[in-house]
This record gives C-alpha cells, sequence and structure tokens, in this order.
C-alpha cells in the first residue's frame, strides 16, 4: 500500500530495515529541510519582483491586473511545493523534531 498524506503527496518508508540500499533518514531529511529552504529564498526573492502599474501603464489595467494575476500564481505554486518539502522532512525526521522545522 502506498502512503500518502492524505492528500495526494507520496511519502517515503524510512528507514526501510529490511532494504539495504534505502535512503537515510538524515539525509533525506537535510535534502527535504534545503529544498524547503531554497523555496522560501526563491519566495522572497520572488516577492522583490512583484509587477508594478507603472511598468504595464502603456498596456492598460487588463495588462497590469493579468500580469498580477500570474504572478500570485507562481507565488501559490512555489508555496505549495514548500509545503509538499516540509511535510516530507517532517514525515522524515518523525514527530520529535517537528518544531525544528
Amino acid at each position: 500500500m502506498i502512503k500518502t498524506d492524505g492528500g495526494g503527496l507520496i511519502l517515503p518508508t524510512v528507514p526501510l530495515p529490511l532494504h539495504l540500499t534505502a535512503s537515510a533518514r538524515a539525509g533525506l531529511v537535510e535534502c527535504y529541510r534545503e529544498c524547503a529552504r531554497l523555496i522560501r529564498s526563491t519566495l522572497v526573492h520572488i516577492g522583490h519582483s512583484a509587477p508594478q502599474l507603472r511598468d504595464y501603464h502603456p498596456h492598460g489595467s487588463e495588462a497590469f491586473n493579468s500580469a498580477n494575476n500570474q504572478h500570485w500564481q507562481r507565488i501559490s505554486k512555489l508555496h505549495d511545493i514548500h509545503q509538499e518539502f516540509m511535510e516530507l522532512a517532517q514525515h522524515c525526521a518523525g514527530e520529535a523534531v517537528k518544531g525544528e522545522l
């Protein structure tokens, strides 16, 4: 049976005591945490690149509204991916260290 978070995110089984080539728990946790950290950093930088009305003024307000909607859609997608990596890290780390993430 495939283990999920209830929303479709497939969760790894760690540790796999009978599988000698399974990924180490600490390695997975560190990798997922680093992915989440980098995405969080990306979100900060994207915040500095929000569309400005003055840049779209020659094209009309609809162009700015569309660009702004696209900007927020990108942020939303990255936020969702960030949440997935956090869930993966929390799952692999176990309940004891959730607060550290």
